[in-house]
């Protein structure tokens, strides 16, 4: 009699906290999808990223002018234009090229980088290679 009392009651402790771990998983499930959108990469939020990107970032010698306070142009959902740079907003990264032709040194710059979160939950502009050549 016991031990059919005690496996009854192993059953259904068991059936209640798998039950509540399957809740429990689709709730998170659902915030991890709340937390994904907000943080999506806007093109508003791109735009004052690079506008207060420290143009200390770009090597000596790479001669890319820091990003202006220019007109967002959409090229597709995912893709904007602000000036010479251009920012892929799904993959959170942006990239920008200055031409100087007939310079003797210097004649082609590029940079690239990503938007990343600060710990304030702002997003900021980093730029993580930069080039400059003939």
């Amino acid at each position: 009699m016991n031990r059919a009392l005690f496996t009854a009651l192993a059953i259904t402790i068991s059936i209640v906290f798998l039950g509540c771990a399957r809740v429990s998983q689709e709730s998170k499930n659902r915030l991890d999808e709340k937390a994904d959108r907000n943080l999506l990469l806007t093109a508003d939020s791109a735009k004052q990223a690079l506008l207060e990107m420290d143009p200390g970032q770009i090597r000596p010698g790479v001669l890319v002018p820091p990003p202006r306070d220019e007109p967002i142009q959409m090229a597709n959902a995912d893709e904007i234009s602000i000036g010479i740079y251009h920012c892929n907003l799904k993959e959170r990264t942006f990239d920008a090229t200055a031409v100087y032709k007939g310079a003797a040194r210097h004649a082609f710059n590029h940079v690239s980088g990503v938007f990343e979160r600060n710990d304030d939950g702002k997003w900021i502009a980093k730029i993580t290679a930069s080039s400059s050549g003939h």
